[in-house]
């Protein structure tokens, strides 16, 4: 009796296992059947559509007519060929294009898509509206985004920075703390988004007691953009901060704009206690082609760190007036170690590179 309780067992597995591959087969076939179904009849709109819609960049013809004689069945089929034009085109052609969609009843298409339960469709719709800077998406956006769906979110905080919601920087940044997975990276390539006036925004921010991972996103902003204005507010938190992440980045934006009048403060974290620290002060100074830290920096050759050691020599070749001489004359001295053998591989490469 056990015996055949195991055996119809196994045959029953067996048989779900091959009703379950099948299903599998089933889905996939289906799915090639139905993208293969909308590259045809994407192809049949193109073949249709294409010439008018070039016409229409060439000639003064209204959005409203061209969208007109499109069928709204068509819609989606006239925005995914648009799609790759957004993202490469600029200047009037870019606007040409945008009004096709933010002046004509395709505004009102994509609004309903946002609207809809399908999160396919609400980051379809996302796209387009963000893209072209549909204000009247701000409020839909907006709710989508507080969805726990990590597509929806993404999908919809990038609309809102390409529209430059600046109201909704709050919203975002609440929003994105909810997702353990998303890492920092996802919310730098919102931030950047926006235009570059979001920066004084994160000025302000800075000067409240925030996480050190956001601090450093927002440092990494304001370096993206260049920021000029943010340089005191910066150079106050070098001062006074004591977290590793945020210290590096204060000298990275600090060297990014040549903030000249941080040089002070950079060449006292030379001598930091932690490596990483030193060797981005080192980068960081040189690149403030500041003279009078030069004696200091060439002391860092004898460090017992080697990346320090190399890094020192590396911004003494590439900064200092005389740095080839003065490499040239530590590199074969025997008792010199570690400072003399990176000496003479810096030089060994910079001949390789010049040809010589």
């Amino acid at each position: 009796m056990y015996a055949d309780n195991i055996y119809h067992l196994i045959v029953l597995s067996i048989l779900f296992l091959l009703s379950l591959s099948y299903l599998l087969i089933g889905f996939v076939v289906a799915l090639r059947i139905i993208n293969n179904f909308r590259a045809k009849q994407q192809k049949i709109f193109l073949n249709k559509w294409e010439s008018l819609i070039f016409s229409f960049l060439e000639n003064d013809e209204l959005p409203e007519e061209l969208v007109a004689k499109i069928p709204r069945r068509k819609y989606k089929y006239l925005l995914n060929y648009l799609r790759e034009y957004l993202l490469t085109l600029g200047g009037k052609d870019f606007e040409r294009l945008s009004s096709l969609i933010n002046q004509t009843k395709l505004t009102d298409y994509l609004l309903k898509k946002l609207k809809s339960w399908n999160k396919s469709n609400i980051t379809f719709a996302s796209f387009f509206v963000g893209i072209t800077g549909i204000d009247a998406a701000k409020p839909l956006l907006q709710k989508n985004i507080k969805s726990h769906n990590q597509q929806m979110f993404f999908s919809s905080a990038v609309a809102l920075a390409k529209i430059n919601s600046y109201d909704s920087l709050d919203l975002i940044l609440h929003e994105f703390i909810k997702f353990n997975n998303l890492g920092d990276d996802y919310l730098l390539l919102i931030l950047t988004e926006f235009h570059e006036n979001i920066c004084q925004e994160i000025i302000n921010l800075l000067t409240v007691e925030i996480s050190s991972s956001l601090a450093t996103t927002f440092l990494r902003v304001l370096r993206y953009y260049k920021y000029q204005i943010a340089g005191p507010t910066v150079l106050k938190m070098l001062v006074y901060s004591h977290l590793t992440d945020v210290i590096i980045e204060c000298l990275k934006f600090i060297e990014e704009i040549k903030y000249e009048k941080a040089a002070f403060a950079v060449s006292r974290l030379l001598d930091h206690k932690l490596p990483g620290i030193r060797i981005q002060a080192i980068k960081t100074i040189s690149k403030l082609e500041n003279k009078s830290f030069e004696a200091k920096i060439f002391t860092k050759l004898f460090e017992t760190n080697y990346d320090v050691q190399y890094q020192a020599a590396l911004a003494i070749l590439n900064h200092f007036d005389d740095g080839e001489k003065e490499l040239s004359d530590l590199a074969y001295s025997v008792d010199k170690g570690n400072s003399a053998a990176i000496s003479r591989m810096l030089l060994s490469e910079k001949r390789v590179k010049e040809g010589k």
